[in-house]
């Protein structure tokens, strides 16, 4: 995650957030310090999450919201195939934005 957010940190087409659902929002922050994360979180995100998915909720989760607010894609849990996560994030996006 932190290596998508620094290559799209100056873009002023697309804004990376996360979103955090855990019960203690307060190990969230030693958690991102002791991993060097400098992407933004935004917490207790649970009621919010729970408003806008339905099923299962898998973590993490990945959704690709357009200007307008409308959900363009979601992935659900992590895809350790990928080899370049970040460059195919990058793919995804411009292809959406086509």
């Amino acid at each position: 995650m932190q290596k998508l957010y620094d290559l799209l940190k100056d873009s002023k087409d697309v804004q990376l957030i996360t979103l955090n659902v855990d019960e203690d929002p307060g190990l969230v922050e030693p958690f991102l310090a002791a991993n060097a994360y400098r992407f933004p979180v935004l917490l207790s995100a649970q009621a919010f999450v729970n408003g806008q998915d339905s099923g299962v909720l898998g973590i993490p989760q990945i959704w690709i919201v357009g200007r307008d607010g409308v959900l363009r894609e979601k992935h659900s849990g992590f895809n350790g195939k990928m080899s370049d996560w970040p460059a195919e994030m990058l793919d995804k996006l411009e292809q959406l934005s086509k």
